[in-house]
């Protein structure tokens, strides 16, 4: 069931102004996908540090876990990309 919403003309914000929609939709959309990417290489480094921590408090020997070290390296890869 849908309902109605009466909102009055004066609230509406930039009411009929769409010459300014796309530069308005242009400069967020930039900003965001700066930002987004930013806080996935930060994320990206707090699972690394700990997984490496991990792999040494456990003592497991590189040559005989190497699926680790090559997933840990896809990770830094990966980390690296959305940083540059």
């Amino acid at each position: 069931m849908l309902s109605t919403l009466f909102v009055p003309r004066a609230n509406v914000f930039r009411d009929g102004e769409h010459e300014e929609a796309g530069f308005l939709t242009a400069s967020y959309a930039s900003h965001h996908r700066h930002s987004c990417v930013a806080a996935r290489a930060g994320f990206g480094d707090l699972l690394i540090g700990p997984g490496s921590l991990l792999s040494e408090a456990n003592r497991l020997d590189p040559t005989h876990h190497s699926h680790v070290s090559d997933q840990k390296i896809e990770l830094i890869k990966i980390v690296e990309g959305f940083f540059a």
